[in-house]
C-alpha cells in the first residue's frame, strides 16, 4: 500500500484541491517515499496555522497544482443510506476516541495534565487527582469531486480531524456502519498511513482505527479512505484527512546565537535560557562544547497544560538558566559555553551560546576578605598599602573585615604600545614579569606575545617600606 500523505506547507487561505499525479508544476516527476517524499498517489493538501505568539506551526490547509470540484449543491440521494455522513444517521459514522487520557489536580488551578495517577498524587497535596480526557472532534462533511476531468472521477465526503496530533500522539477513531448490512473496508488506493492499522469485527460492520505517527510524517496531512457497501452497491468514500505537526523551535532568550556578559572576580551571574515550540523540549551542554569551571546549568521541566475548557493549551516555554562564578584566576579571560534546545520526538534543535568576559583588575569582596588576605591572593605579597593606594575609601587596617559585594581595584590598567614585551613594561613599572603573569592569568605564560591594545593589570606602587603587623602595632 502507499503512504497516503499530504505536506503541510503554504498558505491556509488558499484552500484549493487536486490529486497530484506525482508531477510537479514544471512536468519533472517527484521522488518516491524511498526518498523521503509523498507517493505519486498521495493528495497534497497544505497550510500553516500560528499557535503561539513566535512561533508559526503547520496545520491543515489545502494547496495544490490543480483544484477540486466542489459540489454546491446538497449531496446527491441516489444512494439507498441517503446522504448524511456525520451524524450517525447515514451509511457510515465516524468518531474519535479520547487522544489522551491524563489526571488533573482539583485545588492546584493551574490544570497540569500529569500522565499517571501516582505523579498526579505526589504534586496534589491537597486536592483530588481525576481522570480527565483530552477529545478530538471531526469536521462537518465536506462533498467534493476527486479527478474531476478524468475517467477516475469521483465523489468522496472528507472529514477533518481537530486538534491537529503530534509524532508520538496515540489516535484511535472507530467507523461504525448504520446497521449490520453494511459491510465496511478501506480502500487500497492510497491505502493506510504508514504505521497505521485497521481491523475489522467479525461482521465487517465497525473498523477500529489506531495510529501513532513516527519521526518523518510530521508537517503532512494523512488520509484514510474507507466505503461502504450492501447489496453490492457501494456508497462514495468517506476519506479523514489527519493533520500532524511540524516541529518548530524558537529561542526567546538568548535573542543572538552568541550572547556576551561581563563579570567581575568575586561575582555570580545568570542568564537565563528559554525558548518554545509545540513539542517537548529539553535544553542540553551542546555537542563539542564543555562548560568551564564554576559554570552550572539547571532547567525547569514544564508539563502540558489545559485551557479554562480543559482543552489542551500550548507548551509552556522551556526554561533553563546558566550561571557562573568568577574566581581568582580568571581576571581578563573569556570563558563560555554553548547550549542545544532541542526535542527528543522530531528532529528540530538549536543552539545559543554565552560568554563571560572576566573583568581585568577588578575583584568583589566576600565577608572573610581583608586587605592582608587579598593583597596576598591577588600580589603573594603581604604589601597590603598597594590596594589601599588604589582604594583609598577602605579601612586602612590590613584585618579589617570587608563589606560584602564591594568592588575594589586590585591594579591599574595598562594599555600595550607598539613594541611593548612584558620585560619592558616590568623594567619601566617597577614590577616583575612574574608579577605580571600572576595578575594577568589570561597571558599564560611569560613568552606570550602582546598585541597593541590589550589591558593588562599592573600592581601598584608604594613609597612605603612593605609593613609588617609588628610596625602596625608599634604604631
Amino acid at each position: 500500500m502507499l503512504e497516503n500523505c499530504s505536506k503541510v506547507h503554504g498558505d491556509a487561505s488558499a484552500a484549493a484541491h487536486a490529486w497530484d499525479d506525482g508531477m510537479d508544476n514544471q512536468g519533472r516527476r517527484r521522488r518516491s517515499d524511498s526518498e523521503g517524499q509523498c507517493s505519486p498517489k498521495a493528495r497534497t493538501f497544505a497550510g500553516r496555522v500560528q499557535r503561539h505568539k513566535h512561533l508559526t506551526f503547520c496545520l491543515l490547509a489545502l494547496a495544490a497544482t490543480g483544484s477540486l470540484v466542489h459540489n454546491t449543491q446538497a449531496m446527491p440521494s441516489d444512494a439507498p443510506w441517503g446522504d448524511t455522513w456525520s451524524d450517525g444517521s447515514g451509511v457510515l459514522a465516524p468518531k474519535v476516541m479520547a487522544l489522551e487520557e491524563f489526571y488533573d489536580c482539583t485545588v492546584t488551578g493551574d490544570h497540569i495534565m500529569y500522565k499517571t495517577l501516582a505523579v498526579c498524587t505526589t504534586a496534589c497535596y491537597a486536592g483530588e487527582c481525576v481522570q480527565k480526557s483530552a477529545m478530538g472532534e471531526l469536521s462537518a462533511p465536506e462533498l467534493v469531486i476527486l479527478h474531476p476531468t478524468t475517467s477516475r472521477a469521483r465523489d468522496v465526503v472528507l472529514v477533518t480531524l481537530s486538534p491537529v496530533i503530534q509524532v508520538g500522539d496515540s489516535l484511535r477513531m472507530l467507523i461504525k456502519a448504520v446497521n449490520s448490512s453494511i459491510t465496511i473496508s478501506v480502500q487500497e488506493d492510497p491505502g493506510l498511513p504508514i504505521g497505521m492499522t485497521a481491523e475489522l469485527n467479525e461482521a465487517h460492520s465497525e473498523l477500529t482505527v489506531a495510529w501513532s505517527p513516527r519521526i518523518g510524517q510530521e508537517g503532512y496531512v494523512h488520509e484514510l479512505f474507507v466505503v461502504g457497501t450492501s447489496g453490492g452497491v457501494q456508497s462514495k468514500d468517506l476519506g479523514v484527512r489527519i493533520a500532524v505537526a511540524a516541529g518548530a523551535l524558537a529561542w526567546q532568550e538568548p535573542v543572538a546565537a552568541e550572547s556576551h556578559h561581563s563579570i567581575i572576580v568575586g561575582q555570580t551571574k545568570s542568564v537565563d535560557l528559554i525558548c518554545v515550540s509545540n513539542y517537548p523540549l529539553d535544553i542540553v551542554v551542546a555537542k563539542n562544547s564543555n562548560m568551564p569551571n564554576a559554570m552550572s546549568l539547571n532547567v525547569t521541566h514544564t508539563r502540558r497544560m489545559l485551557k479554562a475548557d480543559f482543552s489542551m493549551a500550548p507548551l509552556a516555554p522551556y526554561r533553563g538558566r546558566v550561571t557562573y562564578e568568577a574566581r581568582p584566576g580568571t581576571q581578563g579571560m573569556t570563558v563560555g559555553a554553548c547550549f542545544t534546545c532541542h526535542s527528543a520526538i522530531v528532529l528540530i534543535s538549536e543552539n545559543r551560546c554565552v560568554r563571560f568576559t572576566i573583568e581585568t583588575c577588578q575583584y568583589v569582596t566576600k565577608p572573610s576578605d581583608s586587605l592582608y588576605s587579598l593583597t596576598r591572593m591577588f600580589h603573594s605579597s603581604n604589601n597590603w598599602r598597594r590596594l589601599l593606594n588604589l582604594n583609598p575609601t577602605l579601612t586602612p587596617d590590613p584585618q579589617a573585615l570587608m563589606d560584602d559585594g564591594q568592588v575594589v581595584q586590585i591594579g591599574s590598567v595598562y594599555s600595550i604600545l607598539p613594541g611593548d614585551s612584558l620585560a619592558a613594561i616590568s623594567g619601566r613599572l617597577s614590577t616583575t614579569v612574574k608579577g605580571l603573569v600572576e595578575l594577568n592569568p589570561w597571558l599564560g605564560s611569560e613568552a606570550v606575545l602582546l598585541q597593541v591594545g590589550q589591558k593588562l593589570c599592573i600592581a601598584a606602587c608604594t613609597a612605603q617600606p612593605n609593613p609588617t603587623f609588628d610596625q602596625k602595632e608599634a604604631a
